[in-house]
């Protein structure tokens, strides 16, 4: 089955009884399920991928053809939030303190800064 868009893609946590009251992302439309490894948090479509962030640490990367990379970017916490803009991929990651971390579009890091507010 070919994909038109993201809007084809259900993004699913390995299983949700942990976490009854928590609600995940449901900006996305729902045809092809796939299984990021991870509880997601966030998700972002830019230029052909999803993007999603999750529970462990990771941001996973969907392809128009429903194919997950569960690790594309590998940080410490979980990631919260995360949004494409001009060919970077800007991720913020949960602690004390909050980072923001942005990378390029193959994934590879760039810099980060802390986010205090």
């Amino acid at each position: 089955m070919k994909l038109e868009s993201a809007d084809d893609i259900i993004i699913n946590p390995p299983n949700t009884h942990y976490l009854p009251n928590r609600a995940l992302p449901t900006s996305i439309q729902l045809i092809k399920q796939v299984n990021v490894g991870s509880y997601p948090d966030a998700v972002c479509h830019y230029k052909g991928y999803t993007y999603v962030g999750c529970a462990n640490g990771a941001v996973g990367r969907i392809d128009e053809g429903g194919q997950v990379t569960p690790s594309f970017i590998k940080l410490t916490n979980w990631v919260t939030g995360i949004i494409a803009h001009e060919d970077r991929l800007y991720t913020l990651m949960y602690g004390q303190p909050y980072t923001v971390y942005v990378h390029d579009l193959t994934g590879q890091q760039l810099h980060s800064w802390i986010h205090e507010d």
